[in-house]
């Protein structure tokens, strides 16, 4: 249903509140932010020295922190799986249909974007990212692009469909 051209994975960053995972769908006539996670989707911090030190003690808290790390990984490839899952059936899906998937989800049509920015940064405060994408339009949207993503494949993709707003 629909026909994405392009895609990759971007978070907004809130100050004041969680940040938000997108994936960003490059269609014909606009982008589309399609929520794909909440603050830790990429990975799960370590709670395995909590564990541990629950437990009791420097070796609680050290077979804590391996069983805790275990427990981490399995949580990851469980969520990696999740995600994958979901970002296909997007094709299967109406732009409608993926707007009210999630009320964070949202457009940017091609025709109201004046230019798009985007940056190499390996790191922010709130931790690793590829670089930094800044879409103009009726008001500035800001995000970073999500870690472990090839940044020449990121700035292609946004110059093969709006190579006339890309400011290098």
């Amino acid at each position: 249903m629909v026909e994405v051209l392009g895609t990759f994975r971007v978070n907004k960053l809130n100050f004041w509140g969680a940040n938000i995972q997108y994936m960003l769908l490059f269609l014909r006539d606009r982008l589309l932010f399609v929520k794909v996670g909440g603050q830790f989707a990429d990975g799960l911090t370590s709670s395995g020295a909590a564990i541990g030190g629950a437990a009791g003690g420097l070796i609680g808290a050290a077979i804590g922190y391996k069983l805790g790390q275990k427990y981490d990984k399995s949580q990851r490839e469980k969520k990696v799986f999740e995600t994958a899952t979901r970002i296909n059936r997007f094709s299967e899906m109406s732009v409608d249909e993926l707007i009210k998937l999630e009320k964070a989800n949202f457009e940017i049509s091609y025709n109201k974007i004046t230019k798009i920015e985007i940056g190499k940064s390996i790191y922010s405060m709130y931790g690793p990212r590829t670089g930094t994408l800044l879409i103009q339009g009726e008001k500035k949207e800001t995000f970073d692009i999500a870690p472990n993503q090839d940044l020449n494949f990121c700035v292609e993709t946004v110059r093969n469909l709006l190579a006339d707003k890309l400011v290098s």
